[in-house]
Order: structure tokens, then C-alpha cells, then sequence
């Protein structure tokens, strides 16, 4: 991993430690965040027709994405010696 320093003003930075206390972080995770999210929105805006056909692929399995962060999913072959619930 490189490194980058980066000055912040002492207003954000005291405004990101109060929020990363709040919510139980460290000030690194709200700043990754907000980096991430930064250059997603910079990515979506030079590939407008990618981000597009992700949205919509997004939108259309959106209930199966629901169901799988709800249920405690494991991955398994299904046969006679180990029958998935969609063969009883």
C-alpha cells in the first residue's frame, strides 16, 4: 500500500473525529468512504452508459440482493447425498 499526505483543515478534521466517534470508526474508514464514493461518482460520470446498464442490473435483481443480505446463504451442490430444499 503507498502512502499520500494530505492536509486537512482543522474544522473537517474536527468534524470527522466527532462523527467517527459517534459511529464507532476510525477517521481513516469515513475518509476511505468518502474516497470511495468520490470516485464512484467521478467513474459514473466519464462512463455514463457502463454505470447505466449497472443501475438497471441492479434495479432488476434488486429482491434477489434483498433476499441474499437477509438470509444466512451458504453455496452447496445439490444431489442425492445432499438434496437442496427446492427437491423435497
Amino acid at each position: 500500500m503507498s502512502t499520500e499526505t494530505i492536509i486537512i483543515r482543522p474544522e473537517d478534521l474536527r468534524e470527522l473525529r466527532e462523527i467517527a466517534a459517534e459511529e464507532g470508526v476510525r477517521v481513516q474508514s469515513l475518509v476511505d468512504e468518502a474516497l470511495s464514493n468520490f470516485l464512484s461518482k467521478k467513474y459514473r460520470e466519464r462512463f455514463p452508459e457502463f454505470a447505466k446498464l449497472i443501475d438497471g442490473t441492479i434495479e432488476r435483481n434488486r429482491k434477489l440482493y434483498e433476499m441474499l443480505a437477509k438470509e444466512d446463504v451458504s453455496f452447496r451442490r445439490s444431489g442425492p447425498e445432499n438434496p437442496s430444499s427446492a427437491h423435497h
